[in-house]
């Protein structure tokens, strides 16, 4: 595990005072985690970036710290990144998860969503852009209150 980033909070990264957003990234190549770390830190302020060079420290990584959103890579050696994921999903339910593939295969996205391993996927290779915007996302929907929709409905 390799952490990167500021340990002080700010805008993106969370409130004054508050412990910063973290964002674990997990790929086996290392050309890309160290990319991605490097894009992140310096695209949003305050983030605290840690990267994971497979699956089994990325399930490591998030025993040690609190994640709030994950970004894996699909096919890596020792565990697929769904399958990680759907890890991620059972024990820590809270963590945004994001899948990142060179490979789009239609059945894996099916599959993904149906079991809610993922709440969205990108494509390796996609403008910069929309994998920030795709993280800021889901640090913004990490960090809102849980909706209470059936309290709402609920008649006392």
């Amino acid at each position: 595990m390799t952490e990167t980033g500021p340990a002080a909070a700010s805008e993106q990264g969370g409130r004054p005072g508050s412990p910063p957003k973290t964002l674990l990234v997990v790929d086996d190549e290392p050309f890309i985690l160290s990319a991605l770390a490097a894009y992140f830190h310096h695209m949003v302020p305050g983030l605290h970036v840690v990267v994971a060079k497979s699956a089994a420290e990325g399930l490591a990584c998030m025993q040690e710290s609190r994640i709030d959103v994950v970004v894996s890579d699909y096919r890596m050696p020792d565990m697929d990144g769904l399958t990680f994921l759907r890890h991620c999903a059972n024990e820590y339910p809270s963590t945004r998860r994001l899948l990142f593939t060179a490979n789009i295969d239609l059945h894996l996205l099916e599959q993904a969503r149906d079991d809610l391993a993922c709440h969205a996927w990108l494509q390796k290779g996609c403008d910069p852009q929309r994998l920030l915007d795709a993280v800021q996302d889901a640090l913004a929907q990490q960090a809102a209150p849980p909706r209470l929709a059936m309290a709402r409905g609920a008649s006392a």
